[in-house]
């Protein structure tokens, strides 16, 4: 067991809301983003306190799965005082890298890039 999740509250979400909130449209056709939200995601979200149990064990990669306070650890013995996060599920190709390294230059952050590794990207739906 990973965590506990003490429920709180759930509710049926406006995805309609959620997909220009987070997107900034709503048209499937245009973000596979919305596809997902649309078509997998489930009709009812639940909330409440999360409570870490146990890290998963992974023996493949030790020294780069760092958790969040050991990230941060590197960070302050790197000098990072402003982090600018990036996610993806593919290698960066051009426009993201401009994209990525303008919006760390803005705002004078030095740039985190967190590969996700493993789980089902929002393709295709």
């Amino acid at each position: 067991m990973l965590a506990v999740l003490t429920v709180e509250d759930t509710w049926q979400p406006d995805k309609r809301h959620e997909a220009i909130s987070v997107f900034g449209m709503e048209d499937p056709e245009r973000h596979p983003g919305i596809r997902f939200l649309y078509n997998k995601v489930e009709k009812w979200y639940v909330g409440g306190s999360l409570e870490g149990v146990q890290l998963p064990i992974h023996y493949d990669f030790k020294a780069l799965r760092l958790t969040p306070s050991e990230t941060h650890v590197q960070f302050s013995q790197k000098g990072w005082r402003k982090v600018a996060g990036f996610q993806t599920e593919k290698n960066l190709h051009c426009a993201h890298k401009e994209m990525t390294l303008r919006a760390a230059r803005e705002v004078g952050a030095s740039i985190f890039l967190q590969p996700v590794v493993g789980s089902d990207p929002p393709r295709g739906y």
